[in-house]
């Protein structure tokens, strides 16, 4: 999904997609015909968790004292 995301964002910036949701679609259609059983909303709302635990590290690493944590996926978001 995430390499998917990479593939399709710059085409919504640049306005070759019109909208976030038809990407989102496009994804969705993408998963389905590779075998996943997903909809369009499992994959906006797996994005944003991706996307929150992702902030969610950095904000952590930002903390004096804390331990650092590594985000798995950090290059993708």
């Amino acid at each position: 999904m995430l390499e998917l995301y990479q593939t399709y964002h710059p085409m919504v910036t640049e306005r070759k997609i019109k909208t976030f949701k038809k990407m989102w679609e496009k994804i969705t259609i993408e998963l389905q015909a590779k075998g996943y059983g997903v909809d369009i909303d499992q994959v906006q709302n797996r994005f944003k968790t991706l996307k929150r635990n992702y902030v969610d590290t950095n904000n952590h690493n930002k903390q004096t004292g804390n331990d650092r944590k590594i985000c798995p996926y950090e290059e993708y978001v």
